[in-house]
């Protein structure tokens, strides 16, 4: 009896090892990461320094002047979107592509369920876009740190840039924007986080 019951057990090895395999890159993306800050995932990382890079486009809406004090706050919002010495590698182009990288990771995983692959890839579209809006932004903030004085408009474009991160952009000017393909950016990819977790059951 020892030798089937043994048998089985070798047999089913894999398939229960791998059975966590897709679940556990998920969950890399949206609960933990041993490299992050505090040890949180990508998403929640990513979500953090939108906010903090959000908050210092608040801040510059306050200056018509581009002095020192401005000049470090560009420097920062600099570090938040795309990384420098400021933020010791805690920044959100990162974060976003450790979420691309996971996310590719639990569909290719060899228990992936059809869920997991049609959600990973659209979390993976939205992100990207994300991280192209990042970019996007810090060539702004590059341009305003050479100026000597920041118009309303400069101030407007750099926040409207910056909230693309996270809402997405209305590329097509319909009026909404898509929870998938070019437009979305990190908000989209959030709920579609939320909606795949629900569906796999890691709630």
């Amino acid at each position: 009896m020892k030798l089937p019951v043994l048998l089985l057990t070798l047999l089913l090895a894999p398939v229960c090892y791998s059975a966590n395999m897709a679940h556990s890159h998920l969950k890399h993306v949206y609960d933990a990461w041993h490299s992050n800050p505090d040890g949180i995932g990508f998403l929640p990382l990513a979500l953090e320094q939108y906010q903090q890079a959000h908050a210092e486009t608040l801040i510059l809406q306050q200056s018509n002047t581009a002095d020192a004090y401005v000049k470090r706050r560009l420097n920062r919002l600099s570090g938040l979107l795309t990384g420098n010495a400021t933020t010791d590698g805690a920044d959100l182009s990162s974060a976003l592509s450790g979420m691309v990288k996971h996310t590719a990771l639990s569909a290719m995983a060899i228990d992936a369920t059809a869920n997991v692959v049609d959600y990973a890839d659209a979390i993976a579209q939205c992100t990207n876009n994300a991280l192209r809006y990042a970019a996007e932004a810090d060539d702004r903030v590059e341009a305003l740190q050479s100026k000597t004085t920041l118009t309303d408009a400069d101030r407007a474009e750099l926040t409207a840039a910056t909230a693309w991160i996270y809402t997405g952009r209305d590329l097509n000017n319909d009026g909404d924007i898509a929870p998938d393909g070019q437009e979305c950016g990190l908000r989209q990819a959030d709920v579609l986080m939320g909606a795949l977790k629900h569906l796999e059951g890691l709630n």
